[in-house]
């Protein structure tokens, strides 16, 4: 059972505990350099323009009014290609690095333990952690989730970068909705995958 809250997307799992898995809004705001960065650890080390949702054509279409936002998040079919050790080493980087914490805005320089924010990360690494010891396909579907948040946040910045000055204010407000969607369509297929481990 989703549930929604003012930036954020979260699971209700047995109708108990809400787990957020990211906040919109603090994974929007997470720079393209350290997006970039993230998209190497999780894809095991593969990285480079050919990687960015723009260049594979995932863009949203201007001619386009209701453009869907699952057209910026990579085909589902084609997850990324990561070696076993690879995979883990990715796996690992979310519960055990700073991965989840950029999608919570937390800063690794000077974490406030006691915020909301990263009672959440913790939350969501508990979550994730728990969910992969009863379901090994957990371990793929999470890496490959985060792997398209960040393509996602690459773009955004991409296209807020390029929206054109006069009519920026317009654009700005629809490019943000847009990416906001289409990270919860990312989000969605995991989500739903640790409903199902967790029942």
């Amino acid at each position: 059972m989703m549930v929604k809250h003012s930036g954020t997307a979260s699971l209700s799992t047995s109708g108990s505990t809400s787990v957020i898995l990211y906040d919109a809004e603090a994974t929007l705001d997470v720079n393209r350099d350290i997006a970039r960065g993230f998209v190497v650890l999780l894809s095991g080390g593969v990285f480079n323009q050919s990687s960015t949702l723009e260049s594979k054509g995932r863009r949203w279409s201007k001619g386009r009014k209701n453009a869907s936002p699952v057209e910026l998040v990579p085909n589902a079919d084609q997850p990324i290609e990561v070696d076993e050790n690879n995979l883990m080493l990715a796996f690992m980087a979310l519960i055990d690095g700073n991965v989840v914490d950029a999608c919570f805005g937390v800063p690794q320089q000077r974490r406030d333990t006691s915020t909301p924010a990263f009672r959440r990360v913790q939350d969501a690494k508990t979550l994730l952690s728990t969910a992969a010891d009863t379901s090994d396909s957990i371990h793929s579907l999470a890496v490959e989730t985060y792997h398209r948040a960040f393509l996602i946040v690459i773009d955004y910045n991409d296209q807020m970068e390029k929206a054109n000055c006069c009519t920026r204010c317009a654009k700005q407000k629809k490019i943000h909705r847009n990416a906001k969607n289409a990270l919860k369509d990312a989000f969605e297929q995991l989500q739903e995958a640790i409903t199902n481990s967790t029942q």
